[in-house]
């Protein structure tokens, strides 16, 4: 079941038609020699609406970021 969520997601958010097959487990090989790799993580409860507005704050955000990103927001000024 997982496995047809996946394709259909693939499906859906690359317009990809007839052209995915499933590789190897968490592995999908698109046509064209394109790859898609599931990669497992905790689900985060962080929107970016909530780091956009306690940017526009003054928060610190470092933890909801990256620090590239983080240090990126910060020298052009974003979000403030």
């Amino acid at each position: 079941a997982q496995q047809a969520t996946m394709l259909e997601a693939v499906h859906d958010v690359f317009g990809v038609q007839g052209g995915v097959t499933p590789e190897r487990e968490g592995c999908w090989q698109l046509a064209g020699n394109g790859h898609i790799h599931e990669l497992g993580m905790a689900e985060v409860a962080i929107s970016s609406s909530h780091i956009r507005q306690a940017l526009a704050g003054g928060e610190d955000v470092s933890a909801m970021l990256d620090p590239q990103v983080a240090a990126y927001v910060k020298e052009h000024c974003l979000y403030r």
